[in-house]
């Protein structure tokens, strides 16, 4: 990352974790403490579900995200995604979780 862009990734910073808490506010399991980049593991295991189908029905609403063990997932802030893009994922991650339910 060129040192220009600084400010750009604090601002990476705080709309992951942002998103962590919205996540979290989903019921899905998200470690604030450890949210302190522009990257978040989401843990399934509060909603019983596996990473390749949480990720498989995510992609289905536009949004990607990177499986990392059976049961957890990986998301990363990028410059590209701006404020209006978070509430986007976390109204895509709520309509995933509603499709996966039951």
């Amino acid at each position: 990352m060129a040192l220009n862009r600084w400010k750009e990734l604090k601002q990476d910073h705080l709309r992951a974790r942002s998103l962590a808490e919205g996540l979290l506010k989903l019921g899905l399991g998200v470690n604030l403490e450890q949210v302190q980049t522009n990257i978040i593991r989401i843990d399934l295991s509060p909603v019983d579900l596996t990473a390749a189908a949480f990720c498989g029905r995510l992609a289905e609403f536009g949004v990607l995200a990177k499986p990392v063990e059976l049961q957890a997932v990986r998301m990363i802030c990028h410059r590209d995604v701006g404020d209006e893009k978070i509430s986007a994922v976390l109204q895509a991650a709520a309509d995933c979780l509603n499709s996966l339910a039951g």
